[in-house]
């Protein structure tokens, strides 16, 4: 590689000739080969919020001259997707550098490849309120998911307890759940997300009326009491 003089060959005629330039004398130059890369491939990732890229393979040059010398250095390379978010991205690979005995007749460019971001599952960080026992299955749960700091998402769900009965540990079940937001297309929902709570007995209070009655030498005394709860009455006779 370099610039090289032209000159006026040799032989028995050659003193009865001049050789003139129609511009410097500098025409003749060998130029640096370029080399390629075959089977570079970089590998896919879960979304992360970066663009950071790991290369799986650095493949091998198919251009080399014959039997020359040049490596390849990657002390120096940075390997990015063009784009942060979920699906087949392409990769840019730069700061790639030669090493070998005849390496300053090579060069190496940038080279590109392409992989894949997939979704972020979430967890959702599933949390859910006691309640005393209200006669329906409601339930009320709150989300915290580990969306990555700076991402716009939100989880929306409606929750129910498995019925409405008194019991510890009880399963709730989410249903129509969504992700929203403006980056909520790099995350994916969990499979199958669960959550228990407990539905405590409700304590009753109890109105109670006596009946008035006429003397008749004892103590006995009858009576009833109530109490109202969505609509059902419970009616307790007693005498005492």
């Amino acid at each position: 590689v370099g610039s090289y003089d032209i000159a006026l060959g040799s032989g028995n005629k050659a003193g009865n000739y001049s050789i003139t330039f129609a511009q410097d004398n500098d025409a003749y130059e060998i130029t640096r080969r370029s080399l390629t890369l075959t089977g570079l491939t970089v590998s896919d990732k879960t979304y992360n919020r970066d663009t950071d890229a790991t290369v799986s393979s650095w493949g091998s040059f198919s251009n080399v001259v014959g039997d020359d010398q040049v490596s390849l250095n990657v002390d120096s390379a940075n390997v990015a997707f063009d784009n942060r978010n979920y699906g087949t991205q392409s990769v840019t690979i730069t700061g790639l550098s030669l090493d070998g005995t005849d390496a300053t007749n090579y060069s190496i460019a940038d080279q590109t490849s392409a992989a894949t971001i997939n979704k972020f599952e979430l967890d959702l960080g599933l949390t859910a309120d006691n309640k005393v026992y209200d006669g329906d299955a409601d339930a009320v749960v709150t989300a915290a998911p580990n969306v990555f700091t700076g991402d716009y998402v939100s989880v929306t769900f409606d929750a129910a307890f498995s019925n409405e009965h008194v019991a510890n540990n009880k399963i709730i079940s989410l249903t129509n759940l969504s992700l929203t937001g403006a980056d909520s297309s790099n995350y994916l929902l969990p499979a199958t997300p669960s959550v228990t709570a407990n539905i405590t007995a409700r304590p009753l209070i109890l109105t109670y009326t006596a009946e008035n009655r006429v003397y008749d030498g004892s103590t006995d005394a009858t009576g009833s009491s109530s109490s109202r709860m969505l609509g059902s009455v419970i009616s307790v006779c007693a005498s005492a």
